[in-house]
């Protein structure tokens, strides 16, 4: 059954937390008032109920659709999203074992990296393109990182925090390659570029997604390639080119 945070039932098609309940169900953990007391409810009229901490929904009297773990929920940049359901989205096309993790960049936004497990770097621009088909723009990751072997825990599991604190290594280190690809004098394009974005280095081979571009910030840069260059271009090419060296090569050949 689907539980709302008021304890009340979840309609068809609203998410709510898992509850399991009936004769097979404990009462709580030996031992741990802590542990029961978040994990284990008196419902007033199912009786004792176990919290999977699991996130779904009805779709049929008979069938609960699995969305995420609650623990994965998450708001960035003002949407709430499901950093499980991200993961296993990659999962699903990709067959490699990922980890979705939030890190900021210099004005303390958040940003979406997806470290994944593998001994090749993989095409980042082909990865976004896919998972484009599965997820919104805001749910598609900013930064991608691959690593031979993930951090384990004692308990054998994988080590987030240390995958997060990789993860925020690598990003705040493109602002030394970013500054090696600057020139001198910036185009108009750059120039327009670190004010949509509030950053002051942008190098050739940065990405759009990676300086956290939204859908509104992409309509900006529209208009502003069109209005100031003479140069029509689509949302979707702008979206497809990403680099930036890519996008200028675009705008003034």
């Amino acid at each position: 059954m689907d539980i709302k945070p008021s304890n009340g039932l979840c309609a068809y098609g609203e998410e709510g937390q898992i509850a399991i309940g009936g004769d097979g169900v404990a009462l709580g953990y030996v031992n741990d008032e802590s542990k029961t007391s978040t994990a284990f409810i008196d419902h007033p009229q199912l009786g004792c109920l176990y919290l999977t901490g699991d996130i779904g929904t009805f779709v049929s009297p008979d069938y609960v659709k699995f969305i995420g773990r609650k623990d994965s929920q998450a708001k960035v940049n003002g949407y709430r999203i499901s950093l499980s359901q991200i993961s296993n989205t990659f999962l699903n096309l990709f067959g490699m074992k990922n980890k979705v993790v939030i890190i900021q960049d210099e004005k303390d936004k958040d940003k979406l990296a997806l470290v994944y497990e593998s001994e090749k770097a993989m095409d980042i621009s082909k990865a976004r393109s896919e998972l484009s088909d599965y997820l919104t723009l805001y749910e598609i990751p900013h930064l991608f990182y691959s690593l031979e072997k993930f951090p384990l825990t004692n308990n054998g599991k994988v080590d987030t925090s240390k995958l997060t604190f990789i993860a925020q290594q690598s990003y705040d280190e493109r602002g030394v390659i970013a500054a090696d690809q600057t020139s001198e004098t910036d185009s108009a394009f750059r120039t327009m570029l670190k004010e949509v974005f509030g950053v002051e280095l942008i190098g050739c081979n940065d990405s759009l997604f990676e300086l956290g571009v939204d859908s509104i910030q992409l309509v900006k840069i529209k208009n502003w390639i069109e209005e100031n260059e003479k140069k029509e271009i689509s949302l979707l090419d702008i979206y497809t080119l990403d680099e930036i060296g890519k996008l200028e090569a675009e705008i003034y050949s």
